[in-house]
């Protein structure tokens, strides 16, 4: 009698996007090694690259509301925050016509807002991983980061983009993470969504 042990699996899950070129890219590597993954999208991105988030449902991923402006002191104002969660509820429910139900905090600070999300229907999200690649510009640097310490049932924080009045360098992360992916699969984890981690996974029989 053979015993299957349960696949390994990590989250990719990617904040403060859609931002082209950067989004497409993480698309296409995503679809080359049949990797699932989260992103978490600024209201204010989606209204600037709608055809992109069109894209991510299109082809399997999940998206979650990452609010519409992404003040990080919003955090500390409960009142400021939900206005700004429902705003990025509206907006992705006008541009795809479906409302989401993972919700992921700028700098994960969201105080006093557990009632109102429950309320929503929406789950907070955060990461036990994260790759660093808001401040390292190295594609190495990321890697090795990321796989140096990832453990089965992972969520990691990457980043596709950036608040519009905040640019910043994501290119890193588009380079590498092809690598990434390809090392994760040779080290047998599957790349699956931040949902997939977060519902109990099933029980897998004995033969």
């Amino acid at each position: 009698m053979k015993t299957h042990s349960a696949p390994k699996r990590v989250a990719l899950t990617f904040d403060d996007g859609p931002v082209e070129p950067y989004t497409s890219q993480i698309l296409d590597i995503l679809g080359e090694y049949g990797a699932r993954a989260t992103f978490f999208v600024i209201g204010g991105n989606v209204r600037l690259y709608p055809e992109t988030v069109r894209r991510i449902l299109r082809e399997g991923h999940v998206l979650g509301n990452h609010t519409q402006n992404h003040n990080r002191w919003f955090g500390f104002c409960p009142d400021k925050l939900t206005k700004d969660i429902l705003l990025c509820q509206d907006t992705l429910e006008d541009v795809t016509g479906m409302l989401p139900s993972l919700f992921r905090a700028p700098h994960g600070l969201a105080f006093g807002v557990g009632s109102f999300l429950a309320g929503q229907g929406l789950t907070r999200v955060g990461w036990n991983k994260s790759s660093h690649d808001w401040r390292l510009t190295s594609s190495d640097d990321i890697t090795n980061r990321v796989l140096r310490s990832v453990r089965p049932e992972a969520i990691v924080l990457f980043h596709d983009g950036f608040p519009p009045d905040r640019p910043r360098n994501v290119r890193a992360t588009a380079h590498d993470l092809a690598r990434i992916i390809k090392t994760l699969k040779q080290r047998d984890y599957d790349c699956v969504t931040a949902l997939d981690i977060l519902r109990p996974a099933p029980r897998l029989c004995a033969q």
